[in-house]
This record gives C-alpha cells, structure tokens and sequence, in this order.
C-alpha cells in the first residue's frame, strides 16, 4: 500500500504554487501622471465670519498676557443663570461643548459639584423670583 506522501505530486509539480527557484511575478502598478496643481488663495478667517455670529467674550477679562479666564464664584453663577435663563438644558457635558472655556472645570473646583453649582443658580433665581412677586 502507498502512503499518502508516496501519493502527493512533487513540489515541482504542484500547480497551486509556484516552484521555490522562481521568483513570483507580480505586474507593476500602473502609473498614473498626477493632476496638476494650482494656486488657491483663500480668504481671510474674518471674511469667513459674519458679525453677527462672533460668539460674545467671557464674563471676566483675562489677566494682561494671559489667556485664561479668572472664574469666581459670582462670575459662574451669572454664566450658568443666563444659560438657564435662555431656557437651554444646562449639564456639564453640555456646557464643556459649547460653554466659555473652562466654565465646568472652574463649577467643579469651586463648588467641588455641577449639580451643587446648578442649585445655588436656582435657589438664587427662585429668592429674585419671590423678591420680585413680594414687592407687588
């Protein structure tokens, strides 16, 4: 009885694969001329922005030379007041998005949470809201 080695064609003659001695050939990609390249002047960042649309600036001004905002307690209840007022859904990640840089990180070192800063912005539109119902 043959065995199964016995049986199997030489390595030669195997047609699914090419003999080891020769290299395999691939054809060469076609080369293709690159189109050409023109000139493009683009306009201005300021032509690009109506001005209407330039988004207001921080409630505090930064310090001469720097570019961070000095948030205080004050400041941020009257950024989160004015969010809350325009009858926007205040959160966080909200706010990280779309809010004056560094609003949340400055609600949580300050108030230690966002929730807590978003009740002590409620709690002082609902005493202005009583003060004012009271004086009628």
């Amino acid at each position: 009885m043959r065995t199964a080695r016995e049986l199997a064609p030489a390595p030669e003659q195997r047609l699914d694969r090419q003999p080891a001695h020769e290299p395999e050939h691939r054809p060469e990609p076609e080369h293709r001329p690159e189109p050409e390249r023109t000139a493009v002047s683009w306009p201005s960042d300021a032509a690009l922005v109506p001005p209407a649309e330039v988004a207001p600036a921080p409630p505090t001004s930064p310090a001469a030379g720097s570019k961070r905002v000095q948030w205080t307690r004050e400041s941020i209840v009257d950024e989160l007041a004015s969010w809350m007022s325009k009858g926007t859904v205040v959160d966080a990640s909200f706010l990280t998005r779309h809010g004056a840089p560094g609003l949340v990180a400055a609600t949580k070192r300050i108030f230690g949470r966002f929730e807590a800063a978003m009740n002590v912005v409620a709690l002082q539109r609902s005493k202005m809201q009583s003060g004012s119902s009271s004086a009628r």
